[in-house]
């Protein structure tokens, strides 16, 4: 069975709300390793305290899928 998606993960800026998000659809086939973004943000910009996405230790993200299709 194949699942066609769009999915996306989001970093949470938790001070300003300049969030960093990244969108894509992909066909995902059942039991075979999934893929992601080889290269989603720098960690010198994810650690940087002037991006906020860090605060007092903690760090949202979220993830977001939604079916598309489903393929027999």
């Amino acid at each position: 069975m194949k699942i066609s998606v769009e999915f996306s993960l989001s970093i949470i800026d938790q001070i300003e709300g300049n969030h960093k998000k990244r969108t894509s659809t992909c066909v995902f086939k059942c039991f075979e390793p999934g893929l992601g973004w080889s290269k989603f943000i720098p960690l010198k910009d994810f650690n940087d305290p002037a991006f906020k996405f860090i605060v007092n230790d903690n760090c949202i993200i979220v993830p977001q899928f939604n079916v598309l299709a489903l393929v027999k």
